[in-house]
């Protein structure tokens, strides 16, 4: 797992999406923004179920999440996590 890659593909992904890191952690259950914050630094990683709950958000791969150069990508579809 490339750490600089998948810091670099999180915080796209989340600014491309429109999220805010408060906004993104209550998506996925978090108790607060500091998880996002430090996923986003390099400074933790995210948990596998957190990994999949991204992927699925974002639609896009853990594979691609952690090893592909998503920044190069403008138009993600995201999905509400919230919808049925």
């Amino acid at each position: 797992m490339s750490l600089i890659r998948l810091r670099e593909n999180l915080v796209h992904l989340r600014l491309t999406s429109g999220y805010t890191a408060t906004g993104l952690a209550k998506l996925l259950n978090k108790k607060s923004h500091s998880y996002v914050t430090h996923w986003e630094l390099g400074t933790a990683l995210p948990q596998t179920p957190d990994l999949v709950m991204l992927s699925q958000l974002y639609d896009v791969s853990i594979n691609d999440l952690v090893r592909k150069d998503l920044t190069k990508i403008n138009n993600i579809n995201s999905q509400n996590l919230n919808q049925s």
